[in-house]
């Protein structure tokens, strides 16, 4: 196989992985955290909140090499990801409870 087809299968399943934590974030700010806050938001805000989680989770990947495929074993990768995902979950609980 090509390193370009490579390529690409490694962006497909880092866009695949992200889609999957965002959404996670997303079922857990929609049905429950939304409806709790005084003033729920509407499409924008959800949006805003959104794309703050997932700043914060593409900063975090970042900092721990949670993609770093071909340079770390199964165990490293799993926890990088894990560590990305807590914090980034730890850090939009506080902006949450700023709420």
């Amino acid at each position: 196989m090509d390193s370009n087809k490579i390529n690409q299968r490694l962006y497909l399943l880092k866009l695949i992985n992200m889609v999957a934590v965002t959404a996670a974030f997303a079922a857990g700010w929609v049905l429950y955290y939304n409806n709790v806050i005084t003033w729920s938001y509407q499409y924008k805000g959800n949006l805003a909140v959104l794309a703050i989680f997932l700043a914060l989770y593409f900063l975090f990947v970042k900092v721990y090499d949670a993609y770093a495929i071909s340079l770390q074993r199964k165990m490293e990768l799993i926890i990088s990801q894990s560590l990305s995902a807590l914090f980034a979950d730890c850090m939009m609980y506080v902006v949450i409870c700023l709420l």
